[in-house]
C-alpha cells in the first residue's frame, strides 16, 4: 500500500511542470514508512499529483516518477529505459567512434536515483542509495541491458553488468 504524502507549501505548479524532487520541509507531515516505499503525492484537497518513492530521513523526501494518472510500474521503467537507449543511439550511432557513454542519467531520463554507464560490452548500474536500491529491480535492469542495450560481444568480451551501490559495494549480476 503506498504512503500518502500531502504538500504543505504551494509547490503544485512545480510538480506538475515535472520537477522530480520534493523536499521534506514542503510536506505537511512525514509519515513513518520504510525507505523506498511507493508514495502518492497529493494536494491539500486530495488530488494525486505524482507517484514516486519516499525517503523520510533524506532532505529530498519524495522523488517523482509519474505525474498525474501515469501508472508507476515495471512497464513505465522499461519504457523510460527504452527511450534513454533510443536517444543515446541517435547521439552515438557509431560504436567504432564512441562505445563509452552514460545510458541513463537519473532524473534527466525520468528514472530518479539510477545511473547506467556503458563501456563497450560492459555496463555499470549505480543506485543512489538504499532507497533506489530497494525500489528498482537490479537483476531485471541488468537482464534488459544484456538483452537490449549491450553488444553480444565486443573485442572478445562477453556482455556483463556490474551494480554499484552508494556504499561502494559492487557486485556482478549474473544474467542468462
Amino acid at each position: 500500500k503506498p504512503v500518502h504524502l500531502v504538500l504543505g507549501k504551494d509547490q503544485v505548479r512545480t510538480v506538475k511542470r515535472g520537477h522530480p524532487w520534493v523536499f521534506k520541509d514542503t510536506l505537511q507531515e512525514l509519515p513513518s514508512a520504510p525507505p523506498g516505499s511507493l508514495a502518492l503525492l497529493k494536494t491539500k484537497t486530495g488530488d494525486i499529483l505524482a507517484k514516486g518513492y519516499y525517503e523520510p530521513k533524506c532532505p529530498i523526501a519524495f522523488r517523482s516518477f509519474a505525474v498525474g494518472r501515469e501508472r508507476l510500474d515495471d512497464d513505465l521503467v522499461a519504457a523510460r529505459l527504452a527511450c534513454a537507449l533510443a536517444l543515446r543511439r541517435r547521439l552515438f550511432p557509431d560504436v567504432a567512434v564512441t562505445n563509452g557513454y552514460r545510458l541513463v542519467n537519473g532524473e534527466g531520463d525520468g528514472l530518479p536515483g539510477i545511473v547506467v554507464d556503458v563501456y563497450g560490452a560492459a555496463a555499470v548500474i549505480k543506485f543512489d542509495g538504499p532507497v533506489a536500491t530497494a525500489f528498482y529491480d537490479a537483476t531485471g535492469i541488468a537482464e534488459w541491458l544484456v538483452e537490449t542495450a549491450l553488444p553480444a560481444e565486443s573485442h572478445g568480451m562477453h556482455a556483463c553488468v556490474f551494480v554499484k551501490f552508494r556504499c561502494a559495494h559492487v557486485c556482478q549480476v549474473q544474467v542468462r
